[in-house]
């Protein structure tokens, strides 16, 4: 079929020119290695920017890799890893990149551990790093440690650690001690006082954590069932079936109620925790450290 057209002139130098393209395209010293470093490093940053984070600890993986010594892929892995969700594989993958010494890390892989550890609110091996670990910054320390005393739910010692923090340098982010202000100003709940106010009128209590319809429902499901009892026993004595039966079911809501305060206030508490606990996170993950 070739010696076909070859036989043709026109035919004979367009397929001529279409193999010396193709010859040309597929040498060694004319092709384009997209997988490169440097290539593959543009790829990954940018699957990084667009928070392709599976993706880019994928490629950072590759990189890693490649250049076993350079610390900036590793911290990005970590940092895609961490970013993606995948805590558990973030930390696991600190510990193979390490070496034998999990406290000799260096400075941007000591972050990257600290940080996955306070979403995965390990305080005590936060503080326990803290102390052991030498190339982190004053700063860094600083920052992690008032962030482990809010997650601790430690507000007065963490405000107090901010007060010292600022001195003779000031070692704190506003944005931490604005935390640490607003987990002090938070009014929490005491479920002991909110049990006893249920016991002296029923869903008071439930009034005091700021669930007003379920108090309302409360004080009229136990004070018409006692209502109902006290009918009974009042027109046929301890011979009433319906003061008995109606006196059963208002004891059993008038617990329920106390109960329920009390489990209300815990409720009330886990919302003001969490919102604390959310506002460390956010900081965390958006500290440019």
């Amino acid at each position: 079929m070739i010696t076909k057209y070859l036989n043709h002139g026109k035919n004979r130098w367009l397929i001529l020119m279409y193999i010396g393209v193709l010859s040309i395209g597929f040498t060694p010293g004319f092709s384009q290695n997209i997988y490169n470093l440097e290539n593959s490093t543009k790829y990954a940053d940018y699957l990084m920017l667009s928070k392709q984070y599976k993706l880019a600890a994928e490629e950072y993986e590759r990189l890693v890799f490649l250049d076993k010594d350079n610390q900036e892929f590793k911290v990005k892995l970590l940092q895609a890893y961490r970013n993606s969700g995948n805590l558990g594989l973030a930390i696991n993958r600190i510990y193979s990149l390490g070496g034998k010494d999990i406290f000799d890390l260096p400075r941007g892989l000591s972050v990257e551990y600290l940080s996955s550890l306070v979403f995965t609110d390990s305080l005590g091996k936060i503080n326990l790093f803290l102390d052991k670990n030498p190339h982190l910054t004053e700063r860094d320390k600083a920052v992690f440690k008032c962030s482990s005393l809010l997650l601790g739910r430690q507000y007065r010692e963490s405000n107090e650690f901010c007060k010292s923090a600022t001195k003779p340098k000031d070692l704190l982010p506003n944005k931490l001690k604005l935390i640490t202000k607003d987990a002090m100003d938070s009014k929490f709940k005491s479920p002991l006082l909110a049990g006893t106010l249920s016991t002296v009128v029923p869903g008071l209590g439930k009034v005091y954590t700021k669930n007003y319809m379920d108090g309302l429902m409360s004080f009229i499901f136990v004070v018409g069932s006692a209502w109902q009892s006290y009918k009974g026993f009042k027109n046929r004595g301890t011979k009433s079936i319906s003061g008995w039966v109606f006196g059963g079911i208002s004891l059993g809501f008038y617990i329920g109620n106390i109960y329920g305060s009390v489990k209300a206030t815990k409720r009330y508490n886990n919302l003001k925790y969490n919102e604390i606990n959310g506002k460390v996170y956010n900081f965390i993950q958006h500290y440019n450290f």
